[in-house]
C-alpha cells in the first residue's frame, strides 16, 4: 500500500509551532511528527452502515471547530491543530477502528528515573482516560480509543484531558481535577486500596 503524508509545508509549519511550544528542537520535532503522521492509505471501510455512535470524519472536524482549535490542518484521517496553547494531532483509522489524540511534551532522554516513575503513577491515579506515552524518543500525552464506540462528549473530554496532561507535566501529572484513589502504598498487593 502507498504511504501518504501531510503536505510538506504543513509539516514545516507544525514543526516551527512545536519547536516554539515544546522542548523539542525543530529537526527532532519535524522527524517525530512526520513519523506519526505517516499512515497507510486506508481502504474503504468494510461496513456499509456504521454502528450507532460512531464519529464520522465530518463530525470530528465539526467538534474541533466548535472547540475553537487554531491552525487546523487536515490530511486523510488526520488533523493537526493548536488547542488551548497545546499542539495536538488526531489520527483516525477507519480501517482499524482506532482513533488517537497525541500532544508532544519533551524528549525521552531529558527525563530522569523519578519523572518516569511519576508518569507511570499518574497513568494509574490521575491521568484518567489520557496517558503519558513514549514513542520515537518523545514523551506524549495521548488518548486512544476504538473509533466505533467513541461518543462526541468522550472526544471533547479527551481533548481537554490531553491538553491538561501536557500542562501539568512536571507538577501534578493530572488530566483534570479527579484522582482515582490515593497513591498505592509500597508492599504486598493485598495492601493496595480497594477500587
Amino acid at each position: 500500500m502507498k504511504k501518504i503524508t501531510l503536505l510538506a509545508g504543513c509539516i514545516g509549519v507544525i514543526a516551527v509551532v512545536l519547536a516554539g511550544a515544546s522542548e523539542l528542537g525543530p529537526t527532532k520535532t519535524l522527524h517525530t511528527m512526520q513519523s506519526f503522521l505517516r499512515v497507510e492509505r486506508q481502504a474503504p471501510p468494510q461496513r456499509v452502515i456504521p454502528p450507532t455512535g460512531e464519529l464520522s470524519q465530518e463530525q470530528i472536524e465539526i467538534i474541533l471547530q466548535e472547540e475553537s482549535v487554531t491552525n487546523l490542518r487536515q490530511g486523510e484521517g488526520q488533523w493537526l491543530f493548536d488547542y488551548r496553547g497545546r499542539t495536538m494531532a488526531v489520527l483516525n483509522s477507519a480501517q482499524h477502528d482506532r482513533m488517537r489524540i497525541i500532544a508532544p511534551i519533551t524528549e525521552v532522554n531529558a527525563l530522569d528515573a523519578e519523572t518516569l516513575q511519576k508518569m507511570l503513577t499518574a497513568n494509574f491515579h490521575s491521568a484518567l482516560d489520557g496517558r503519558y506515552a513514549i514513542g520515537n524518543g518523545v514523551v506524549y500525552a495521548a488518548f486512544l480509543h476504538p473509533r466505533s464506540t467513541l461518543q462526541a462528549e468522550d472526544f471533547r473530554s479527551a481533548l481537554r484531558q490531553v491538553g491538561e496532561l501536557v500542562r501539568t507535566f512536571g507538577s501534578t501529572y493530572s488530566s483534570g481535577g479527579l484522582s482515582f484513589g490515593a497513591p498505592a502504598p509500597a508492599g504486598p498487593l493485598d495492601d493496595l486500596p480497594e477500587i
